[in-house]
Order: C-alpha cells, then structure tokens, then sequence
C-alpha cells in the first residue's frame, strides 16, 4: 500500500481517486508522518460477478417453445406476401 502525504493528496485528489476506482488501489493519507486516512475501492452495490453467471444462465427460462409459438403466430396473422415484396 502506498503512503502518500496529505498535501500530495490535495494537490492530485482527481488523479488519486482514478487509481482507486480503476486500478483498485488501496492508498494511505499521513499528516506529520503519521497515517491519517486511507482511500480504498468500494464493491459495488449491484451487479453480477463473473463467477455466479454460468449459475445465473442456467436458471434463465428456455424460451425456445415461446420463440416457435410467436413465430407461429405471426405466420397466422398475417401471410406472406405474394410475388417479390421489393419489385415496384
């Protein structure tokens, strides 16, 4: 963990905050050398995880019978047209 002085911190603060939200870095604030503060990456709140999504798409419904059903549908509500569609 790197220790960086409360005037480096002022001075740069955007720059500090793009290294702990991108690069997950942990960062130690110390005044009068003596630590003071540390900025460290939050998890997020919501999302999925890249392990639990083979879990999540397993659980997802099938909707290949929804799928044919709608196909079949739309057949039976209206019928093709006759002749080449794009001719004028």
């Amino acid at each position: 963990m790197e220790s960086i002085t409360a005037t480096k911190a002022a001075r740069h603060f955007s720059d500090l905050l793009n290294r702990v939200a991108y690069r997950h870095e942990t960062l130690e604030i110390s005044r009068g050398g003596r630590a003071i503060a540390r900025l460290i990456p939050i998890e997020p709140k919501a999302g999925v995880k890249l392990k639990d999504l083979n879990k999540l798409l397993a659980n997802l419904p099938d909707l290949a019978d929804d799928a044919a059903a709608f196909a079949e549908d739309v057949e039976a509500a209206e019928p093709a047209p006759e002749g080449d569609a794009w001719e004028s």
